[in-house]
């Protein structure tokens, strides 16, 4: 392996993780952080970035006209949609939506034909 980092890393296609490098080693060195904090704030920087990644993929291969979220959708031009149903299924605590091992970090629904 090589002996710099952050060429590992890009190599295990771990790029974000590459990225902040540099920005984790000096808070580890200035908090003295232990090793295990280190290397679990790194890879959850980049199991952040690609969620985020995945998230904007998902929206651009949706095709919709434009992204919104819950609180700006407009019931009045849905009224088959009843609102507090479906502000239930996006409750974290409703189980609905839930994982067996946790909840997921985020929600989507989505309303009517899909777009291309």
């Amino acid at each position: 392996m090589s002996a710099h980092p952050e060429a590992g890393l890009a190599q295990l296609q771990l790029h974000q993780a590459a990225a902040v490098l540099p920005q984790w080693l000096d808070r580890a060195a200035q908090e003295e952080l232990p090793y295990g904090d280190f290397l679990g704030g790194l890879l959850q920087e980049e199991v952040t970035a690609r969620a985020e990644a995945a998230t904007r993929r998902r929206l651009r291969d949706a095709a919709f006209p434009y992204a919104a979220t819950i609180e700006q959708f407009d019931f009045r031009f849905r009224p088959e949609l009843k609102r507090q149903l479906v502000l239930r299924y996006l409750d974290p605590c409703s189980g609905y939506f839930g994982h067996p091992r946790g909840s997921w970090p985020c929600r989507a629904v989505y309303v009517g034909r899909r777009g291309r």
